[in-house]
């Protein structure tokens, strides 16, 4: 059964490949290249330029540097593929807009009578489009550009292997931080702030500090004195203007409470 799957694996395989046209009925790939990958490392690589048995349009060579030339003496898909799956395994794989290159290696499969290729897929597409949202395009470049991710040059297959990894790697961490906001969001007790980094901005009107302070350490959460990458949380006091417009500017998913929702949210002692 094939899945795609909305998750973040540690162990996949990262597969793209180069085409002569879009159809996978009627075009032919001209390259394959995969990365597997191990708790979150590059561990192996798997790259062919394939002869597609017909010309290279123009338009197809100017898009990915690949010409008749190039693969005049390589083998064809029919004797690439079976190393290629060895190489996969049954790993995941994972790629941006996945189908489309799953859509060409299944139909390949089909033809030649080799065993279905069913394996559990991953879409950086999709991942992208559920966590960025605001973004107006979700292409390949386009994340790479955002992330300011490293590239080696775009539609060559190894290269956006190397550049779909990064974005995926990118997307995880996106994630990671959306779920410790969203879980910190969710605190109703001291208990769960539990190596919490935790700054008071400005004197505090109505809470008593030094009992804050005493509960906060009771449950092992850290009082910082100043904002840094680590921190979880943001009392307002005295400074609550200036913190909040740093707020505004920043992508640290620290949240952000008023010593009024303190109260509210946590049993603070109160002078």
């Amino acid at each position: 059964m094939r899945k795609s799957i909305l998750e973040f694996p540690s162990d996949y395989t990262v597969v793209d490949i180069e085409t002569t046209g879009l159809n996978a009925a009627n075009d032919a790939i001209i390259e394959i290249a995969a990365i597997k990958v191990k708790n979150h490392e590059i561990v192996n690589t798997f790259s062919e330029l394939i002869n597609p048995l017909r010309p290279i349009s123009r338009f197809i060579t100017n898009l990915t540097g690949i010409d008749d030339e190039m693969v005049e003496m390589c083998e064809s898909i029919e004797m690439i593929l079976p190393q290629f799956l060895d190489f996969v395994e049954d790993d995941k794989i994972l790629g941006h807009n996945i189908n489309f290159d799953l859509s060409f290696l299944r139909k390949k499969c089909s033809e030649f009578g080799i065993i279905e290729l069913n394996n559990t897929s991953v879409d950086t597409l999709k991942l992208s489009r559920h966590l960025l949202p605001q973004l107006p395009h979700h292409r390949l470049q386009d994340l790479v550009q955002y992330f300011r991710v490293t590239s080696n040059g775009a539609h060559r297959a190894l290269a956006d292997c190397m550049s779909t990894k990064g974005v995926y790697d990118e997307l995880r961490k996106l994630n990671e931080l959306k779920e410790k906001k969203r879980l910190l969001q969710s605190c109703k007790n001291f208990e769960t702030l539990a190596n919490c980094h935790i700054v008071i901005a400005g004197p505090l009107s109505a809470i008593d500090s030094k009992n804050l302070v005493l509960q906060l350490s009771a449950v092992n959460a850290v009082l910082d004195e100043k904002m840094s990458t680590d921190t979880d949380i943001l009392v307002l006091g005295g400074m609550e203007k200036p913190y909040q417009r740093s707020m505004e500017l920043s992508d640290h998913p620290f949240i952000i409470l008023s010593e009024h929702e303190l109260l509210q949210r946590f049993k603070v002692k109160v002078q």
